[in-house]
């Protein structure tokens, strides 16, 4: 009798230890520990009440995925950055995917969902238009054809005239900047991998401060690097709308409507060198 109890008890220890720790219904991946990526994940939680795992690659940098995604039985990945939405993309192509805070904005798969951090064309002539900002000078990949063309639609009726410069990748834009240098009095730069990178961040900067022009970007991280304004969505806004997403993968119900709100930042440095009032 006590031999079989004990029999039973090893294999009821052996069945535990099979079995992951906890199952965690949503994997977030996120690229660094950094105060505007934890307020997505937060905004994204509150508004997805589910169960969560969080894994910063900064600090995992051997994560295997696959097998992570197996033993937390996870449904559906979060991923926060670049380099968390690329690594997730690729190594899940099969996993519901939501990517927030990541240029890569045009997924390959259906699967796969990001939150843009794009504002419409006219709430950034509108900021043209505050800047006394007539001729706008933006490069851009194949990727946002479709926004430039939305784009060019409605300049005319916003009073700026577009001098677009489509790039073919990183190695296309010194040409494409020399091109427009001295016939725009503004650049628009716009969440795009064939334009902006850390390896591009300096050239366009750069050619905005030798050419003494403000240029209007999509988040205010690229104040400090030379950017003068910035036009960008609310983290927890972004949040709520990642955690619609993932409540729609999960089958079950969000919390609130996330909507859309955009918030302008500048830097008065750079406004003040070009002799352009704050917005």
């Amino acid at each position: 009798m006590l031999r079989t109890l004990l029999i039973i008890l090893a294999l009821a220890l052996a069945a535990l230890t099979a079995l992951p720790a906890q199952a965690e219904e949503v994997l977030v991946l996120l690229s660094l520990r950094s105060q505007g990526y934890r307020e997505v994940v937060a905004a994204a939680r509150q508004n997805c009440r589910s169960s969560y795992r969080e894994i910063y690659l900064s600090e995992t940098p051997e994560v295997d995925l696959p097998r992570l995604v197996r033993e937390t039985r996870s449904k559906v990945v979060l991923a926060v950055g670049d380099k968390a939405f690329r690594l997730a993309s690729s190594a899940l192509p099969r996993t519901p995917l939501v990517g927030v805070l990541t240029l890569e904005a045009h997924a390959a798969s259906e699967s796969m969902k990001t939150i843009s951090y794009l504002a419409q064309p006219e709430q950034y002539f509108q900021v043209m238009k505050q800047l006394g900002r007539r001729r706008v000078g933006v490069l851009y990949g194949a990727q946002m054809s479709a926004y430039i063309r939305r784009a060019e639609s409605v300049a005319g009726k916003s009073g700026v005239s577009l001098v677009k410069r489509e790039v073919g990748g990183h190695q296309e834009l010194a040409e494409a900047l020399a091109s427009i240098r001295g016939q725009v009095d503004a650049l628009w730069v716009l969440p795009d991998s064939a334009v902006v990178a850390p390896g591009t961040v300096d050239m366009l900067f750069r050619f905005t401060s030798e050419t003494n022009i403000p240029a209007v970007v999509f988040s205010k991280n690229y104040l400090n690097a030379g950017a003068a304004v910035a036009l960008e969505p609310e983290r927890t806004i972004m949040g709520k709308q990642a955690g619609e997403l993932l409540c729609h993968s999960l089958g079950i119900n969000h919390a609130d409507p996330a909507g859309k709100s955009f918030s302008l930042h500048s830097n008065p440095t750079i406004l003040r060198r070009l002799g352009i009032p704050s917005p």
